[in-house]
């Protein structure tokens, strides 16, 4: 393989990259920071005391689920704790994102001037295309999009027993 080669296949790595993974991995990150910022509709039923804790625990641990909320001490440092995570899965995702569309401009600008580069490239195109009109690579049910937050878990509907 000619260095030239080298470089046209190297530069349709990183369009493969761009255009088919980084994408995909950022829509899984994005996922999953949906579902963590989705987990705030569970703060009541988590973080709600069950009545009369001192008669539960002999007060124990009644003082660390009373003020400054109503939700206890730990809520305030839970729901830093949560959303600097999903921070941190959304930044990732937009990073992710960014970083694709870089790498394919990288790549195509290259291709403006090299034959070689313009031909692999194009087909990885075709390549995504034909991946893309198969299908998932995961069987119906198992892939990321089964992960959400369904709706029998609203906090609403729990309910601590008496």
């Amino acid at each position: 393989m000619s260095r030239d080669d080298a470089v046209a296949a190297e530069l349709s790595s990183l369009y493969r990259g761009g255009t088919h993974y980084l994408p995909r991995a950022a829509s899984s990150l994005a996922t999953v920071s949906q579902q963590v910022s989705a987990s705030s509709r569970l703060d009541r039923s988590a973080f709600t005391p069950p009545p009369a804790p001192e008669s539960i625990w002999g007060g124990a641990i009644s003082d660390l689920l009373t003020d400054p909320t109503p939700y206890g001490q730990v809520y305030p440092h839970y729901v830093v704790l949560r959303d600097t995570i999903q921070g941190l899965f959304a930044t990732s995702s937009t990073h992710l994102t960014m970083t694709g569309e870089a790498l394919c401009r990288v790549a195509q600008w290259y291709a403006e001037e090299d034959e070689l580069t313009r031909e692999m490239i194009a087909e990885v195109d075709e390549d995504i295309e034909q991946v893309d009109r198969a299908g998932p690579a995961y069987p119906p049910g198992t892939g990321p999009e089964s992960a959400e937050w369904s709706d029998e878990y609203v906090a609403d509907e729990f309910e601590v027993a008496s």
